[in-house]
């Protein structure tokens, strides 16, 4: 029996994201297993399909998670480069072929080219046995795999990879004829491993022929590919390939994402935002770009949340506050407002705490805001000024989104500059400030071109008086700029990133998205990060509540 072969696929850390990324990198594909076993050899082939040369670079992770290879590599137009990992003593590489060592280990490829395209495989030696595939760039909620059963085949395994950097608790359902056969949780895999077993690892007693697929998903977050290995006893067949994905969001939450979620008295409708991953950040092409919206970067969100359909507005602000007397009186500039049914603006970032944490006292939530570490100490309105500032993410109560939070609902699953569709947005008019020059913009955002005219010049408009973003979120583009959670960094990490906050401290400086009424297209975008000192106000600044929601 040589199925001990694959008994050397025990956890193995994968340090994710170490190292740097090629600048503003889109696509990462990752490489589930390479082995250092003999006689196996290991193919990376890197195909570029577009007409000019692309660039790529690929990090290669040994068993104790060190980097064993990064390299950046150029392929030449409608062409290919493989790199070879062999352990055939008998292997002679090809001329066009590059040698690198053999690891016991993983591998990821970054890329901002879209024409880039990575197909790992995978031969024992000298035999007939190959298998080839291409990886994807998709991490998914929910996978499956079917088990190919055949006379020539005798075993199979899994391998599942987490490469975040907190714990992934995943299950394995095994079915037979529609049947549920198998079913295990394999809890807390370990930040930067894989966990791999054959089948009668996951299920005890389950063997290679008594179920014909396998739903693998995670309730906790977005996560890789699985990858399934079968072979025979005499390894002279195989069978490697991918999990295909089958929800890219939560499917076993009961709302979907835009769904309403509730109705607050105060702040009005919640729509449901479901936990999931999205690119943030924008591509180094987008029109008008600005060097801090980079690089791009994959960021995993582990919280459902329930968003405010529209930034808070001065009625909400008096409505809280006839019921809350510590909130300061409304704040806005008058010049430049047009009525109680505007967003309310000239608060503080402080403030947009405060008002968070007595909504949630009102309505009998739990506080998001401390003023100590050890989160016990509430913030109030006896407190909240000149404080350090935390935040409990898990307490159900209201608080301000993260810059990530807010630019993946603000997307609401688009890739474009702005959610809608604008195709008069170029070079030459992200600073014009003329009405009718982007009509698709000004059907879903106040800002320079369509504002309304004010005391001073130009002003707010009613909160939600433009179209809705596909999860049901109005404003998300101009009216006023909205607060974030985060402390501002110019760039971005790469890599993969879960639930990532920016600096945990060492500045003042906030960050605000969105955009306002009077600033150009430009700074509507949804990958556009302003700033401003937490203790600093502004006339085109406001702010939008969410919750963290099961």
């Amino acid at each position: 029996m040589r199925k001990l072969l694959f008994l050397w696929m025990m956890i193995v850390p994968f340090i994710l994201g170490s190292g740097l990324m090629i600048r503003g990198a889109t696509y990462r594909y990752f490489g589930p297993h390479v082995t250092a076993q003999a006689p196996w050899i290991n193919s990376i082939v890197v195909y570029n399909n577009g007409d000019a040369a692309g660039t790529f670079k690929i990090t290669v992770h040994d068993a104790a998670g060190a980097v064993g290879h990064q390299q950046e590599y150029v392929v030449p137009a409608t062409s290919f480069l493989a790199l070879v990992m062999s352990n055939d003593a008998g292997y002679i590489p090809g001329p066009a072929e590059v040698s690198l060592t053999p690891v016991e280990g993983t591998f990821v490829i970054d890329t901002d080219n879209p024409k880039i395209k990575t197909k790992v495989a995978f031969r024992y030696g000298d035999s007939v046995s190959l298998c080839e595939f291409f990886l994807s760039d998709t991490l998914g909620w929910e996978f499956i795999l079917p088990n190919t059963v055949q006379a020539h085949l005798a075993w199979t395994g899994l391998s599942l990879m987490n490469p975040f950097d907190g714990p992934l608790t995943v299950w394995v359902e095994a079915f037979q004829d529609g049947v549920l056969v198998g079913q295990s949780e394999i809890a807390d895999i370990p930040p930067g491993t894989k966990y791999v077993r054959l089948s009668d690892g996951f299920w005890p007693g389950l063997g290679y022929d008594d179920y014909d697929q396998v739903r693998i998903y995670s309730l906790q977050q977005a996560f890789p590919p699985p990858m399934s290995i079968t072979g025979n006893n005499d390894q002279d067949r195989h069978l490697f390939f991918n999990a295909a994905v089958t929800a890219l969001t939560n499917p076993f939450t009961p709302y979907d994402a835009g769904d309403l979620y509730a109705t607050d008295s105060i702040v009005g409708n919640l729509f449901f935002v479901p936990a999931g991953s999205f690119t943030q950040g924008s591509p180094a092409d987008e029109p008008c770009r600005f060097e801090n919206e980079g690089p791009r970067f994959t960021h995993v969100l582990s919280r459902h949340l329930a968003v405010m359909e529209t930034e808070v507005t001065r009625r909400m602000w008096e409505d809280l506050r006839a019921w809350q007397p510590d909130l300061p009186a409304d704040p806005s500039n008058l010049n430049t407002t047009s009525g109680l049914d505007d967003p309310v603006q000239y608060m503080r970032w402080r403030e947009a705490l405060l008002f968070a944490n007595l909504l949630s006292s009102q309505q009998g939530l739990s506080p998001c805001y401390y003023v100590d570490s050890a989160m016990t100490d509430v913030l109030t309105v006896n407190n909240y000024v000149n404080t350090d500032y935390y935040c409990d993410f898990d307490a159900d109560g209201y608080r301000l989104p993260t810059e990530g939070e807010w630019e993946y609902f603000c997307r609401a699953g688009t890739d474009t500059p702005f959610w809608v569709e604008e195709p008069d947005y170029v070079d030459g008019t992200c600073a014009v400030c003329t009405t009718e020059t982007m009509p698709n913009l000004e059907s879903v955002a106040v800002f320079c071109a369509n504002r309304p005219d004010g005391i001073s010049g130009g002003s707010t408009a009613p909160a939600g008086s433009k179209a809705a973003n596909p999860w049901n979120l109005k404003d998300v583009h101009g009216n006023v700029k909205e607060y974030c959670w985060d402390l501002f960094i110019d760039a971005y990490p790469s890599g993969t990133v879960t639930d990532y906050v920016g600096w945990e401290a060492g500045n003042t400086i906030r960050v605000m998205r969105g955009g306002s009424f009077v600033h150009t297209a430009q700074k509507a975008r949804s990958a556009y990060r302003d700033r401003r000192n937490q203790s600093t106000p502004g006339f085109d600044i406001g702010f939008r509540l969410v919750r963290t929601v099961e």
